[in-house]
C-alpha cells in the first residue's frame, strides 16, 4: 500500500503504475499514480537529481517508488526485503538475499499477488 496525503494506492494491483519524469524544466519533476485509464494522483515539485546514484541513499522518495513499482517481481522483491529488515534480518546477508530471490522467483508471471 502506498499512502500519499489522504490517498491510498494498492501496489499489488497490476493496474497501478507509478511514473516520475522531468516536467517542463530539468529541475521540475512530476510524479504520477496511474490507474487503469486515469491519472489518480499528479504532483509537481522542484528537485535536482545531481546527488542521486540509484543506491539505498536515495533522497527523493518518488525516484525510489517509481523504480520499485516497475513490475510485479520488483514490487515483491522490495516487499520481502523490507519485511525481513523489519524482522531484524540483515539486507546484506547472502542467505537472506537468496531467500528473497527464491520468494520472488516462486511468483508466477501475471499472478495477482496480495502482499
Amino acid at each position: 500500500m502506498l499512502s500519499i496525503a489522504d490517498k491510498n494506492f494498492d501496489l499489488s494491483s497490476p493496474d497501478i503504475q507509478l511514473k516520475r519524469e522531468a516536467a517542463f524544466l530539468p529541475c521540475v519533476k512530476r510524479f504520477q499514480v496511474i490507474g487503469k485509464d486515469e491519472i489518480m494522483l499528479s504532483i509537481k515539485y522542484l528537485y535536482t537529481d545531481l546527488n542521486e546514484d540509484g543506491g539505498f541513499d536515495i533522497r527523493d522518495f518518488f525516484i525510489l517508488a517509481s523504480e520499485v513499482a516497475v513490475n510485479t517481481k520488483s514490487r515483491l522483491r522490495f516487499m520481502y526485503r523490507w519485511k525481513g529488515i523489519a524482522e531484524g534480518k540483515k539486507a546484506t546477508d547472502p542467505e537472506f538475499q537468496a531467500f528473497v530471490e527464491q520468494q520472488v522467483d516462486a511468483a508466477e508471471p501475471g499472478i495477482d499477488r496480495k502482499f
